[in-house]
């Protein structure tokens, strides 16, 4: 998927977008793929997958993001359902490692945020 425009390029949908392109980027990154199901005048399913650990297969994991790094945020996270908690500044390095923890495959390519 690259940067889109609508099939309706009437002045009302003027503007492109950068959503899916970066989706896919990222899923790609993670070992996955992004899909579409499009029907025209109908809309479109995205879709993607990436390769989970077997013992994270029954769950999507979800990593809590948060400007605050107080102990009960983290709590608080976890709490809610979340499987993993970073505070910001974000550390690459941490991101990896969080987010690897839950793929079955390494990430080998640079992560830039």
């Amino acid at each position: 998927m690259q940067k889109f425009q609508q099939i309706d390029s009437s002045l009302t949908r003027t503007r492109g977008g950068l959503g899916l392109a970066i989706c896919k980027e990222i899923s790609g990154l993670l070992g996955g793929k992004l899909r579409v199901e499009s029907s025209p005048n109908k809309g479109s399913a995205f879709y993607f997958s990436i390769p989970l650990k077997p013992e994270n297969k029954t769950s999507v994991p979800v990593i809590a993001q948060t400007a605050y790094a107080m102990k009960n945020d983290e709590k608080d996270a976890f709490d809610a359902g979340c499987s993993a908690h970073i505070s910001k500044p974000i550390k690459i390095s941490e991101l990896k490692k969080t987010i690897s923890e839950f793929l079955d495959i390494p990430i080998k390519k640079p992560l830039v945020i």
